[in-house]
């Protein structure tokens, strides 16, 4: 999937101190990625069976890796003063975890759009236990894009 195929070079990148550049790199292409895909699905066309369970297991895995890198620096705070090695680290992850976040939004902002109360149930399955994760983000966005899909959508789909 997206998080083992970009492991080793997210790595080396860290390591190499010019994570920025490359790491935005990356979470722009997989927006673009992921516009392309909805767009497809949206336009009644459809993909193929294996492409579409591809594309909801890529979504997925990106989503849960944001989450759990969030959860990871939301509950263990690092002493900058005690372990300079592991507050560098965080802080890399926390520039990480912002660049994440802003293509979790786009993938939010995507189910949000989703034209049919039906298309949300389709994929509901696929999605609800990670919205339920994102409720408690530290990304106020993301937290406020959560509410609104399950305002718009979360009646129709027997959830509220």
């Amino acid at each position: 999937g997206i998080n083992a195929e970009y492991g080793l070079l997210r790595n080396i990148v860290m390591a190499s101190g010019v994570s920025k550049t490359l790491l935005n790199q990356e979470m722009k292409s997989f927006s673009c990625y992921l516009r392309i895909l909805f767009k497809l699905t949206a336009d009644g066309e459809g993909l193929l069976a294996d492409m579409e369970n591809g594309f909801i297991c890529q979504c997925v895995e990106f989503v849960q890796g944001y989450i759990d890198i969030d959860s990871t620096l939301t509950h263990h705070p690092v002493d900058t003063k005690l372990n300079h090695e592991l507050a560098a680290r965080h802080k890399i992850m926390r520039e990480y975890n912002t660049l994440k976040g802003a293509v979790v939004q786009v993938l939010l902002k995507q189910i949000y759009d989703f034209p049919s109360d039906v298309q949300f149930k389709k994929y509901l399955k696929y999605f609800y236990k990670l919205l339920a994760s994102l409720i408690k983000s530290s990304n106020y966005d993301i937290r406020c894009i959560v509410s609104d899909i399950f305002s718009r959508h979360g009646k129709s789909a027997g959830l509220l």
